[in-house]
C-alpha cells in the first residue's frame, strides 16, 4: 500500500506541470511486422528533456493545415511549444531556388509548422525552437537561409559534428543580458551541433542571442513575446549538461507563469 501511495503522489506531481506541446515529423517504420508503414514520430530526447524540466509532454501529429484547418484547436490547453529539428525547409519558403546541396524537404511539414508557430504566437504561448525550428522562426520572420554551409560558407567550426551525439563539439558566445543568458549565463557555451544550413539574412523582429566562433548566428529571441530559438541540440545533451537542461527549465518556467 505504501508503494502505491508514493507512486500516486509522484504522478500527481508530474501532472501538475505545464503542458508542453512538441512538434513532430513523419517517416516510415523501418523494421517490425509492417516495414514501410507511415508514422508520426519525434526523438524521445525532446520528451525526456521536457519531463526532466518538470513539464508534461504532449506530441502534436502533423497534417495538411489547408485540408484540415484545426491547428489552433491542437493548442487548446497547451502552455508552451517546442519546435523540433528535422528536414531542411524548402527554399521556396524564403524565395530561393533549390540547389543540389539542399537536403530533403517535407512541404506539408513546412506548411504545418509555420501555421503552428503562427498560432502559438497569436495565443501568447512561449516557444522554444530547436535546429530546424530555429531556421523556421527565421523564415517566418522573412529571413533567409544558407542552403549549405560547407559549400557557401566554409569554416573550421564543425557545424555537423562527427563525435557522440550527446557530446558538445564547438562553442557559442552568449549575448549579455538576453533571454538565453537568463538560462545559461553570459558564457561561451559548448553545444551539440547537427546542421548544414544556417541563418543568412535575419528575420524581422528577431534579436541575436548567440553566435558561433565563425560569426554564424546560433540563437535568437523575439523582440515581442516569449520566443527563444537555438541552432544546436540541447535535448541531446540535457542528461549530463546542466545548461542544456536549463533551456527546457526556462521554457517550463515561462509556461508556468
Amino acid at each position: 500500500m505504501g508503494h502505491v501511495t508514493r507512486s500516486t503522489s509522484r504522478d500527481a506531481r508530474v501532472a501538475s506541470g505545464p503542458r508542453i506541446a512538441i512538434s513532430t515529423t513523419t517517416g516510415q517504420e523501418l523494421s517490425g511486422p509492417l516495414p514501410g508503414l507511415p508514422r508520426t514520430n519525434v526523438s524521445t530526447d525532446y520528451v525526456d528533456a521536457v519531463l526532466a524540466a518538470g513539464g508534461v509532454p504532449v506530441m502534436l501529429p502533423l497534417f495538411d493545415p489547408e485540408r484540415y484547418p484545426i491547428v489552433d484547436d491542437q493548442l487548446e490547453g497547451v502552455d508552451a511549444l517546442v519546435l523540433t529539428g528535422g528536414q531542411d525547409i524548402d527554399p521556396s519558403r524564403y524565395g530561393q531556388e533549390r540547389r543540389p546541396e539542399c537536403g530533403e524537404s517535407l512541404p506539408v511539414r513546412d506548411a504545418y509548422d509555420l501555421r503552428l508557430l503562427e498560432a502559438a504566437r497569436s495565443r501568447g504561448i512561449p516557444v522554444l525552437a530547436i535546429c530546424r525550428g530555429f531556421q523556421l522562426v527565421n523564415v517566418a520572420g522573412g529571413g533567409t537561409l544558407v542552403q549549405d554551409l560547407p559549400t557557401d560558407r566554409p569554416s573550421e567550426v564543425a557545424h555537423w559534428q562527427s563525435g557522440a551525439p550527446d557530446q558538445p563539439t564547438h562553442t557559442v558566445s552568449v549575448t549579455p543580458g538576453g533571454l538565453l543568458a537568463q538560462a545559461v549565463g553570459e558564457v561561451d557555451l559548448a553545444v551539440v551541433s547537427y546542421h548544414h544550413q544556417g541563418v543568412d539574412q535575419l528575420g524581422r523582429g528577431l534579436v541575436v542571442e548567440a553566435t558561433a566562433p565563425d560569426g554564424l548566428v546560433e540563437a535568437v529571441r523575439a523582440e515581442q513575446g516569449w520566443l527563444l530559438a537555438v541552432q544546436w541540440h540541447p535535448e541531446m545533451s540535457h542528461r549530463h549538461d546542466r545548461r542544456g537542461l536549463a533551456l527546457f527549465e526556462l521554457l517550463v518556467s515561462a509556461a508556468s507563469g
